[in-house]
Formats: C-alpha cells, sequence, structure tokens
C-alpha cells in the first residue's frame, strides 16, 4: 500500500472512523504471494501482504479479507478480467496446491498478528462467483477449517469470522443460505455490495430485510 493512499486512509478515518477495509486482489501476482519453482513446487512470498495489512492496522483499520484472485501460475486457465488491473478469475489447476495456499496464507496471518486480532477480522472465500468478474469456486469456504488451529480448536479460542463469496446486489444470497443449511456449511456472515444504481428492495423484495 503506497503512503498516499495511507494518508487518504488516515484522512477519511477523521471523517468517518471507519474500522474495516475491504478490497481485491491480495493473491494477485503483483502482490508476489504465489509463484512455482522448476518442478512445480508452490513457493510462497508474504512479504506485501505484510506491508498492506501493517499499514491499515498502524493507521488504526482491520482488513476484511477477500480472498481472490486466482494467481497466474496456479490457475486453470489464463482468463483474464477486463478491469484495469487485470485479474485471473479461473479456478485453480490444482484443488491441493489451492488448499494449501490458503492453509498458508491464513498461518501466516495467525502467526505474524496473532490469534487474537485476526479472530476480529472478516474472510470472504472470493468475489462474485456468478458474475463476469468471478468464477465458480466450490461453495464451501475454504478458509473456514483453516482459520481455526488446533490450538484454538482445542481451547475454544475464537476463530476468524469467514463468509461465502461476495456476490452484487444480493445476487445468490437465498441460495447459498439453502445450501449451506442443507450441507451444514459453517458461514459465520453472509455479504454482499450494491453498486449504487438500482435500490436494494428491487434485488430482495418488499418482504424481506437485509442488513
Amino acid at each position: 500500500m503506497r503512503e498516499s493512499y495511507r494518508s487518504d486512509l488516515r484522512e477519511v478515518k477523521k471523517v468517518t472512523e471507519f474500522s474495516y477495509v475491504r478490497f481485491h486482489n491480495i493473491l494477485h501476482d503483483e502482490v508476489g504471494v504465489y509463484d512455482e519453482d522448476e518442478q512445480g513446487h508452490p513457493v510462497y512470498n508474504f512479504a506485501y501482504v505484510d506491508q498492506i495489512y501493517d499499514g491499515l492496522l498502524k493507521n488504526g483499520v482491520r482488513p476484511f479479507v477477500e480472498i481472490s484472485f486466482m494467481p497466474k501460475k496456479l490457475a486453470l486457465r489464463q482468463d483474464v478480467h477486463p478491469f484495469w488491473y487485470k485479474q485471473i478469475v479461473a479456478p485453480p489447476k490444482d484443488y491441493a496446491k489451492w488448499d494449501d495456499l490458503i492453509r498458508a496464507f491464513a498461518q501466516h496471518l495467525v502467526d505474524r498478528y496473532g490469534l487474537d486480532e485476526v479472530a476480529q477480522w472478516y474472510f470472504e472465500v472470493w468475489n462474485e462467483p456468478t458474475s463476469t468478474s468471478g468464477v465458480a469456486i466450490p461453495s464451501k469456504p475454504l478458509i473456514s477449517s483453516y482459520m481455526t488451529t488446533p490450538r484454538g480448536a482445542e481451547s475454544g479460542e475464537p476463530a476468524a469470522a469467514r463468509g461465502r463469496p461476495a456476490s452484487s446486489s444480493a445476487h445468490w444470497v437465498d441460495s447459498f443460505i439453502q445450501h449451506a443449511a442443507a450441507e451444514n456449511v459453517p458461514t459465520d456472515f453472509i455479504s454482499s455490495h450494491s453498486y449504487g444504481t438500482i435500490p436494494w428492495k428491487i434485488y430482495l423484495g418488499p418482504t424481506k430485510t437485509f442488513r
């Protein structure tokens, strides 16, 4: 995160007192999290992740972590979205490697910031999987089993809040709730975002409540 962004963050925080920031692409190749050696073995580097999250926490803001998008060398296809930052919206070529990446990412956060701190963060697993800006990643949140460390699971200590893939304009909320109930998918929150062009009630209907 550039210092100019941090400066803007501080100015906005003075006015709004917001406490979380959500943004795309923590797994983007420019962040350098994932690579593979000549034998195809994963190589992780969380140095830039640390700089980003350190900058947020130093300024009194916690990450609202969106697990996205797919690192180039882990992608099944090079499906590049037309947005200017060219995120790859393909599924992983190897779900075991994706699984290991999320496990390593989560464990690194706990090791660096402590379980008590990370337990106060929110984690979305992917973004808009039913739209052109996303891709169909399995709906069971992969982060759920990794944010509860063995120590936390045995002692009853809190794990971070884990949510489904984010949708836009409340799309896919009903079907996800039905799936989570039927399959006993651990989900602490459901999130969606609006682009500000159509009122929420158009999507939700007059008898539904969204918070």
